[in-house]
């Protein structure tokens, strides 16, 4: 992730370091627009490098803006968890869809939920899947469930509904223009978009590199298997239902 941001000339030297720049963001989320007529409430401290409150505030008023802080940075981790269950939905869906649609993988599409449970709740690769769901090869399994497609779209999504979520809340306390300058948007878009892959993307994609005797335990796994649950006792719910409803 860091990496990641030195590549888009964001130079952050920890996660912690990041954490103080997602503060920052709110602090900026505070003084944007109608608020940039004020003095900032942190100033920058050359000799850390870092930020700290004035010294003219009152103690009572630094309480106030911690406060603050956290609770945005609760809003950001609810509506990442938010965002991400809905991008799993909508990506499966989407992706049933195409199968169907598909010439030469059409017959396969039942196979997609079985196969993402056997990569996710049992850890199996695609070489091990392949012959479970009648395939012929590794690369028919690949190209069927191609679970490092499906993470990628899923992490678009997630991260743009997450920057949606944060510039609504922006502009209903009315904390930026709309629609807001396109540098405060791309430095926003940066900030979430770190913060998404460090809490959630990046260890999900090094499971996915890891091979055998991977560990699907990060977050995006943990979701994915919940929605795979969940889908699956619908399926055996169903018919009992109807029956039911038939009798």
């Amino acid at each position: 992730m860091l990496n990641g941001l030195r590549k888009r000339d964001v130079i952050i030297h920890s996660t912690v370091e990041l954490m103080n720049e997602l503060k920052q963001v709110v602090t900026q989320l505070r003084q944007y627009d109608i608020w940039s007529y004020r003095e900032p409430l942190e100033v920058h401290d050359f000799r850390t490098g870092g930020y700290s409150y004035r010294a003219d505030l009152p103690a009572d008023n630094i309480d106030e803006v911690d406060i603050e802080q956290q609770e945005i940075l609760d809003f950001l981790y609810e509506q990442l968890s938010i965002a991400l269950t809905r991008a799993i939905e909508q990506e499966i869906s989407d992706r049933i869809t195409a199968l169907k649609k598909s010439k030469n993988y059409a017959i396969f599409t039942q196979q997609f939920i079985p196969g993402l449970q056997l990569y996710y709740c049992q850890s199996l690769s695609l070489k091990e899947i392949a012959p479970k769901l009648g395939m012929t090869s590794w690369d028919q399994a690949r190209r069927v469930l191609n679970p490092g497609e499906l993470l990628s779209k899923v992490r678009t999504l997630t991260v743009q509904q997450l920057l949606d979520r944060v510039l609504k809340k922006s502009e209903e306390k009315g904390l930026t223009k709309i629609p807001p300058e396109p540098n405060y948007l791309k430095t926003l878009a940066e900030y979430i978009e770190a913060f998404a892959d460090d809490e959630i993307f990046q260890e999900a994609a090094e499971e996915i590199r890891a091979g055998k005797n991977r560990s699907m335990n990060s977050l995006y796994a943990q979701q994915l298997r919940k929605y795979i649950e969940k889908r699956t006792n619908s399926i055996r719910t169903y018919p009992r239902t109807l029956l039911l409803k038939q009798g």
